[in-house]
């Protein structure tokens, strides 16, 4: 075997990583605040956050943008406790800035039978742009999902393969948002759409997670260790 060591922990652009463990940032920057009693159990490494199998109150969150701006990148594992039923929209992940009033958010939704997985960009009050996987995230089983934007391109990524854009997006809102880091719920105009989901080994980037990261974090595992091993 040989011994790597992940890029990604090093990297500056990395501002949050949250091991979801508990509420602490493995970055430093700033905790996490745990509305409704999301618990901790085993996940993907170790433990992870537990939102239940009929989430309705249950969320994490953080008053933050953790300093990001223009470019960006979201990601994290999820494990799907309960099905979306028909027109039920699950939001999983997301932050959203003062700045320009806008979120960006990852949401797993039932369509009329028709399961997305949804990587977006809202422009809080005006309309929201949406890069589509279509396709129903399997309970039980453990996705890797990415949500990329590069300044003008939305892009979404499952298990280490581009599955949905580029989609363009861009311009600015006009609803007056808060900085603000969100698990588990859409919270920029609630709490409500409540995820009835695990997550794992969340991460808060201010650039576009390069190939390599992507692949450490999807395939070799938690980059939180000194070093991850890639058999060979």
């Amino acid at each position: 075997m040989e011994a790597r060591y992940s890029s990604i922990i090093s990297n500056a652009d990395l501002k949050s990583y949250y091991r979801l463990g508990d509420l602490t940032d493995y970055k430093g920057l700033i905790d996490l605040t745990n509305t409704n009693s999301v618990t901790f159990s085993s996940a993907k490494y170790g433990n992870g956050a537990d939102l239940g199998s009929s989430n309705s109150n249950k969320y994490l969150s953080a008053a933050s943008s953790l300093g990001i701006s223009g470019t960006l990148s979201i990601g994290h594992w999820v494990y799907v406790n309960t099905q979306p039923s028909a027109g039920e929209e699950q939001f999983i992940s997301g932050i959203s800035f003062a700045t320009g009033d806008i979120y960006y958010f990852i949401r797993y939704r039932n369509d009329g039978g028709t399961y997305k997985l949804d990587f977006g960009r809202d422009r809080n009050g005006i309309a929201a742009t949406v890069a589509t996987r279509d396709g129903q995230l399997s309970s039980g089983t453990w996705y890797h999902v990415v949500l990329t934007y590069d300044g003008t391109n939305l892009r979404g990524y499952l298990d280490n393969s581009l599955v949905a854009g580029p989609t363009s997006a861009t311009g600015t809102g006009n609803d007056g948002l808060n900085d603000t880091i969100f698990m588990g719920t859409k919270l920029p105009d609630g709490p409500e759409k409540y995820a009835s989901v695990k997550i794992d080994d969340a991460v808060f980037m201010n650039a576009v997670m390069s190939a390599q990261e992507m692949t450490e974090l999807a395939v070799y595992g938690n980059p939180g260790g000194s070093f991850i091993f890639n058999l060979i």
